[in-house]
């Protein structure tokens, strides 16, 4: 299916957005934990922010969306958070220069995708798309360079600045005078009283942030605060602010594309790696009584003997299932739709070595070959994008994995190679199986019983391609052979059993359903080989 560069391009501009953030927030001493939690709050605040200034609910079907608002959403969730998460002016400086860096490579990515074009014109450099009739203004490429002239611009000036929050004013300013400038001449002005609706937004803008700058930069140098590593260093502020933007994004769900929900849930998810790094520790030393609950196993441990049982194992894994894929611009514009079904064969072999109850490590590498099969993709009523013609793809590809399990943790750990690891000929967000092996787990509690299950990355068994994010329960004895695992994941639920006969074979089906038509149902058999 045909895909829009400006998907490939919207990946590398958050990235480089969220990596710059928090280089700068290290350099200003603000602590990790906190940053994370206050990127992933503001990730899904811009989101919001950016339909919501277009006074645009509509489902992903069509749900118009614009730059500013992502600003003004960020801007306004920092300023809610920042309190909570100790805070101080500092940090509204700190995104300035990223935010400016990743618009400015995502507006290449709208114009080699066609979208948020100008105006026909007769210029010299004016582009002329394969849809249209006659040459528009490249306005995507007017705002990237100069949004870079303006980064550097802030570069050179941020150090006579005398007050914290001036560079963010500042950013505002020029980024609200760049699109003052550029939006007549796009094609989605719409024009009131002598200036296009957004010139009046970014013209109040404008007068109040200049304002705000020149009376705060004639105030009295105040003594800044000291840098938040002195602060105490409790992680559950942070907490808190992920799981309140978590209840937000939830209810906001319905006003989300597949584009807008992955980058939220990819940062709240590293956020919650940062900050969950520092709660666990505390959980089990700091509170006796959470600790304990994690600690104590919740059912009787199975009678088995702790002796050391060695084993390789081979066997294969088949399934098959659907799921859609979606085509979107960067205004949020649902272009194409295309419904894929796959089938997928595997085999497997492992190496494993379990201690006792619950305890040992092993070493599990598996490889698949299938087939992704589609019609030609639906076109979405307005669509620019050509119809394209039906798919039968290979699908393929290797994957290694170890594991280590001592009694009341473990982990997974492991990584993917193939056409469903790292696909580039389809969109890199939306409804596209992200992985064909688990990427990581965690385990907690006793294996013995009932324990909890966080995952990335991870089905039942690893050949199979799901979601990037999932939580679930599992019941099993002391070894983990013999289980039923249920628990919902981004995309769906999901569910999974595992039993183990006396004569060494290992038998697992499993399956998930989510939304978009997308499922999938499997079986995979193995046989044991002790040493």
């Amino acid at each position: 299916m045909q895909t829009l560069p400006y998907v490939y391009l919207f990946g590398p501009a958050c990235a480089v957005i969220l990596i710059l953030i928090w280089r700068e927030a290290a350099r200003q001493g603000f602590r990790g934990d906190r940053v994370a939690a206050a990127m992933a709050a503001c990730a899904a605040g811009a989101v919001i922010g950016s339909k919501v200034l277009m006074f645009d609910f509509h489902t992903p079907e069509y749900g118009e969306k614009t730059f500013l608002g992502a600003v003004v959403g960020g801007v306004l969730t920092l300023a809610i958070v920042m309190k909570a998460l100790q805070f101080d002016a500092r940090a509204f400086d700190v995104p300035v220069l990223p935010v400016l860096w990743g618009a400015a490579l995502g507006r290449i990515g709208c114009f080699l995708s066609g979208c948020c074009h100008g105006i026909p014109t007769t210029v010299p450099w004016g582009v002329r798309y394969a849809h249209m009739s006659e040459a528009v203004h490249p306005t995507q490429l007017y705002e990237s360079a100069l949004d870079v002239i303006l980064a550097l611009a802030l570069i050179r000036l941020r150090r006579r600045f005398r007050h914290p929050g001036s560079l963010a004013l500042a950013g505002a300013l020029g980024i609200a005078f760049i699109r003052f400038v550029v939006d007549p001449m796009r094609a989605t002005a719409a024009w009131s009283v002598g200036l296009t609706t957004v010139q009046w937004t970014t013209l109040a803008v404008i007068v109040a942030a200049g304002i705000a700058l020149f009376m705060r930069e004639q105030t009295a140098l105040k003594r800044d605060r000291a840098p938040l590593l002195s602060a105490p260093v409790s992680p559950l502020p942070s907490v808190s602010v992920l799981s309140g933007m978590a209840a937000i994004t939830v209810f906001a769900h319905s006003w989300l594309t597949p584009l807008e929900t992955s980058l939220i849930s990819s940062v709240t998810l590293v956020a919650g790696f940062v900050v969950f790094q520092r709660l666990v520790p505390r959980l089990l030393l700091s509170s006796p009584i959470v600790g304990a609950a994690v600690l104590i196993p919740l059912q009787v441990q199975d009678p088995k003997p702790d002796t050391v049982r060695k084993y390789f194992a081979l066997g294969g894994s088949a399934m098959g299932g659907g799921y859609e894929v979606t085509t979107e611009d960067c205004e949020g514009n649902t272009l194409t739709r295309t419904q894929h079904t796959y089938t997928v064969a595997g085999a497997s072999a492992e190496l494993r070595e379990d201690r006792g109850r619950g305890t040992g490590n092993g070493l599990r590498v598996t490889a698949f070959r299938g087939s992704d099969n589609a019609p030609a993709p639906t076109r979405v009523s307005g669509s620019p994008l050509p119809g394209d013609t039906a798919r039968n793809d290979p699908v393929n590809g290797m994957t290694a994995a170890a594991s280590f399990d001592w009694r009341h943790i473990g982990l997974t750990g492991g990584f993917a190679v193939g056409r469903w690891a790292y696909s580039m000929d389809q969109p890199l967000f939306g409804s596209v199986p992200r992985q064909a092996h688990p990427i990581g787990q965690l385990r907690l509690g006793a294996v013995t019983g009932l324990h909890g299950e966080i995952s990335v990355g991870m089905h039942l068994p690893s050949l199979a391609p799901e979601n990037a994010f999932r939580l679930g329960l599992a019941f099993g004895d002391s070894t983990g052979t013999n289980s039923f695992r249920v628990g919902a994941g981004h995309a769906g639920v999901y569910a999974g059993a595992r039993l183990l006969t006396k004569d060494g074979f290992e038998l697992e089906p499993f399956g998930s359903i989510g939304g978009a038509t997308k499922g999938q149902l499997g079986l995979s058999v193995k046989k044991r080989f002790y040493f």
